[in-house]
């Protein structure tokens, strides 16, 4: 029996399942999230839409399927710690010292929503 409509493209199948676990993860607004992704919305609400539709299944076969773990949990605070003196601090600079010893050294002109966005790729990079 032939199928009707498109052909699944399981790569991207795939990325959007992706992109949308990372949304949920992010604890951002779609709207912030694509901004940052530079991603549609429109699309994403489709993908979204479409995968739910599919009944969130992937087209896996068992033996390829990854043990079930439990889903990360993310703090919903970050302890910052303001730090007076000399060095890149004086000159305009912020310092985030991340949980694990990882140090970022930002321009104190950047975006919050820029730094948000470095800091979440470096925890989803650690992950």
């Amino acid at each position: 029996m032939k199928r009707k409509g498109p052909r699944r493209d399981a790569e991207k199948e795939r990325f959007w399942r992706e992109v949308i676990r990372r949304q949920r993860r992010s604890g951002q607004s779609v709207r912030g999230f694509c901004r940052d992704e530079a991603l549609s919305e429109p699309l994403f609400y489709a993908w979204r839409r479409e995968l739910k539709r599919r009944g969130g299944k992937r087209q896996v076969r068992h033996s390829q399927r990854p043990p079930a773990s439990p889903p990360a949990r993310r703090p919903a605070f970050v302890a910052v710690r303001l730090a007076a003196g000399t060095g890149p601090m004086a000159a305009g600079a912020i310092e985030l010292a991340l949980p694990g010893g990882g140090v970022l050294r930002l321009p104190s002109s950047m975006e919050p929503a820029a730094i948000a966005a470095i800091v979440n790729a470096w925890e989803r990079e650690r992950c």
